[in-house]
């Protein structure tokens, strides 16, 4: 819809733009607090531990690999490379960062060991496939907008610059979603 509003010159540079604001300072986080809240305990938070895990090995190993492609990329162009470096990173640490938890619980969540009963109904499995998922996109969300988010935008130089990117609308909801 995006690309055919700009393509029709319905959607402007400026449009765009408030439609990003909106959605990382509005959007985002009331998704995560509509989401988040009715359905965070202490007993999901033991079942979403190994997405935890996995978000940080994910984004440890994509950071890593990213570091490396940048030192290839500016053995090869140096006059781009430590400007594209935080980019290159980013793209590398977060290719598709929902795919991998989703097709997790998909796949795992009508496991015997994972299910609160023996044989649970398809009802109750995308019940708990959802709500499971849900509850790991908030540590994906704190991973995005901790880590990718400062290092794309550059805000990495200070500490006080570094506060004020990683303390942004998103991860607030995050943490007062699972506070609330």
């Amino acid at each position: 819809v995006g690309a055919y509003a700009r393509s029709r010159g319905i959607l402007t540079v400026d449009g765009a733009r408030v439609l990003e604001k909106l959605i990382a300072e509005i959007f985002t986080p009331a998704l995560v607090l509509s989401k988040v809240v009715p359905n965070f305990s202490l007993e999901t938070l033991a079942l979403v531990w190994p997405m935890a895990v996995m978000c940080i090995a994910t984004v440890v190993f994509g950071l890593a690999s990213g570091w490396l492609v940048c030192r290839v990329l500016r053995a090869q162009h140096p006059e781009v490379f430590p400007r594209l470096s935080g980019l290159v990173m980013v793209a590398v640490a977060f290719p598709n960062s929902f795919s991998t938890p989703l097709t997790l619980m998909l796949a795992l969540s009508d496991q015997p060991v994972l299910a609160s009963s023996v044989a649970p109904d398809e009802a109750a499995v995308a019940d708990r496939t959802a709500t499971l998922f849900l509850l790991s996109y908030v540590i994906w969300i704190i991973a995005r907008w901790t880590i990718g988010y400062p290092l794309l935008t550059g805000g990495c130089q200070s500490p006080a610059k570094l506060a004020a990117k990683v303390f942004n609308p998103p991860v607030i909801a995050c943490v007062v979603a699972v506070a609330l």
